[in-house]
């Protein structure tokens, strides 16, 4: 529950709210893993959508962006169903490892810039 709260928090202020859950859930199996990272992006993605929409902030040029990469999802989505068993063979926590290292250093040097 802290690591959803500090990612909810982190990805509003800072746009990097992904780490703190892959790192709550980096000793999990894969399946866990990507279950509950995947359901805490969906739930945030539709949350921050409301949000928006109901300050009236739509803009339509970041509407289209996100209605033309549909596709890329999907692709996506099919994609990671197939890599997801040879990423689960000992190389799932190097990476979630790595992707937060890299998105704490990035944080730094935006902070720093």
């Amino acid at each position: 529950m802290v690591a959803g709260f500090a990612s909810g928090l982190a990805g509003t202020v800072g746009a990097v709210g992904g780490p703190y859950l892959g790192l709550a859930y980096a000793d999990r199996p894969g399946p866990v893993l990507r279950a509950t990272v995947s359901l805490a992006f969906a739930v945030g993605v539709v949350f921050s959508l409301a949000a928006v929409g109901v300050a009236g902030e739509v803009e339509r040029a970041p509407l289209q962006l996100g209605v033309a990469l549909v596709p890329a999802t999907f692709a996506g989505l099919w994609g990671g169903r197939r890599l997801a068993d040879r990423v689960d063979r000992g190389m799932l926590r190097p990476a979630v490892l790595t992707f937060a290292a890299a998105a704490g250093a990035f944080a730094l040097l935006r902070g720093l810039l």
